[in-house]
């Protein structure tokens, strides 16, 4: 993946724990992470969590630190992402579920980060085999290029989506399941 094999590719590891620790302590926080691409996480043991709290979430079941846990052990792989002690310590270390949306924003930077550097790769990669036009290269660089800044929720949003997003985060609030925003 990178272009650079003594550099280590972009990421959050404590963004990616502290966005799977508000999940765990807040649904609006819950969808606002699964609406991130499993490939978003760097660590695979938060793809595992991040893929149990999609299924939880789409089966409309609650995703807290019983349900996930109890979902990881169903599929072995509880002791893969570090036992329950690692999940209870996600919840743990985020104090409130309130800057969600933040840490959701490094994720999926990083992530577009990582897949630029694949896509710097393969470009290069295309480029050093010469068996294209160039001007076909460029366009297959470009299509690449394209696909890696493309994001499934999108890291930027329009001023509609932002009052909405603000809308629910008062409402949650309001009910108690979140803090106040500002």
């Amino acid at each position: 993946m990178s272009l650079l094999p003594d550099r280590l590719p972009p990421q959050s590891i404590d963004s990616e724990a502290a966005a799977i620790g508000a999940a765990l302590i807040s649904r609006t926080a819950v969808e606002r992470v699964v609406e991130l691409q499993r490939e978003d996480f760097y660590v695979d043991a938060h793809r595992k969590i991040h893929d149990v709290m999609c299924h939880l979430f789409a089966q409309e079941q609650p995703v807290d630190t019983l349900t996930v846990p109890e979902e990881l052990k169903r599929r072995n792989q509880l002791e893969a992402v570090g036992g329950i002690a690692y999940v209870l310590t996600c919840a743990e270390s985020v104090p409130t579920a309130a800057h969600v949306d933040w840490y959701c924003r490094i994720i999926r930077k990083k992530a577009v980060l990582r897949r630029l550097i694949s896509a710097a790769g393969d470009i290069t990669a295309l480029a050093y085999a010469d068996e294209l036009e160039a001007e076909e290269i460029a366009a297959q660089a470009e299509r690449l290029i394209q696909t890696a800044g493309a994001t499934r929720g999108g890291a930027a949003q329009t001023l509609t989506e932002d009052a909405q997003t603000l809308h629910a985060r008062l409402v949650a609030a309001h009910m108690g399941e979140a803090d106040p925003p500002g």
